[in-house]
């Protein structure tokens, strides 16, 4: 409820600060880049409006949230099995 007040500000902030968390795993990980920032997050969304920039930074937050998982998943020895 807190984007409409303030214009979508706070959850624009919130999933910045959450992709810098994300590319903080990454590098932890030893996820080769390019990885998802606060600023590429905040930047593509408030710059980028007009050039699909929105869709530009989830996308690069998903692909980073997909190596991660793969990652910890491959680390924890939940690899998929075959097509499962």
């Amino acid at each position: 409820m807190r984007g409409i007040p303030t214009l979508f500000v706070y959850p624009l902030i919130w999933m910045a600060q959450i992709s810098e968390e994300l590319k903080a795993k990454a590098l932890e990980l030893g996820i080769p880049g390019p990885h998802t920032s606060w600023w590429h997050m905040f930047g593509w969304n408030i710059f980028g409006l007009l050039l699909m920039g929105p869709a530009v930074a989830t996308g690069r937050f998903f692909r980073t949230l997909n190596a991660v998982e793969k990652e910890m998943n491959r680390r924890a020895g939940l690899e998929a099995q075959g097509g499962e």
